[in-house]
C-alpha cells in the first residue's frame, strides 16, 4: 500500500515549485486545480490569477485547461494547497541599455549652458525674447 498524497505532500512538493495543474472548478473567489502528477487539488485565489483585476475566474481560465502553476502555500495538516497562475508566468524580457555618462547625456542646450553660452530659443519664444535672453546672459 502506498501512502495517501496528502500524507507525503511535504516530501513531494516545495513552496516555489512549478507544477502542472488542470482547472477543475470555477468559483467566485478563485479556481480549483488538480495537480496532474498526484491528483492533489489546490486553490488559485482570484488575486493569483492575473496581474490585472479579475472579477470572475472565467475571465482568465476555463475548466479543463492545463497550466503551469507555482505552489505558494502548503498546509498538509489542513489539506490545503495554495497555487498561483500569475507567479508561474515567465518574466518578460527587458531590453536594458546602458545609460550615457554625464557628458554623453547632455543635450545641446545643457552643453551650451555649461560652456557659458546662452541656450537657443525654443519655438514658443519670439525672436525678441531670445535676443533679450542673449543680452542678459552675456
Amino acid at each position: 500500500m502506498t501512502p495517501q498524497p496528502w500524507e507525503v505532500i511535504d516530501n513531494t512538493y516545495q513552496v516555489g515549485q512549478i507544477v502542472k495543474g488542470r482547472i477543475t472548478k470555477l468559483v467566485n473567489f478563485g479556481a480549483f486545480a488538480r495537480l496532474v502528477d498526484t491528483g492533489i487539488e489546490g486553490l488559485i485565489h482570484i488575486s493569483e490569477l492575473a496581474d490585472r483585476r479579475v472579477t470572475h475566474p472565467k475571465e482568465v481560465v476555463s475548466e479543463g485547461d492545463v497550466y503551469d502553476l507555482r505552489i505558494i502555500r502548503i498546509e498538509g495538516d489542513k489539506r490545503r494547497l495554495g497555487l498561483s497562475l500569475k507567479q508561474a508566468q515567465p518574466e518578460p524580457e527587458v531590453d536594458w541599455q546602458i545609460a550615457p555618462s554625464a557628458e554623453q547625456g547632455k543635450s545641446g542646450i545643457e552643453a551650451n549652458v555649461s560652456a557659458g553660452e546662452a541656450p537657443a530659443a525654443t519655438n514658443s519664444e519670439s525672436m525678441g525674447e531670445s535676443s533679450m535672453l542673449a543680452e542678459v546672459t552675456e
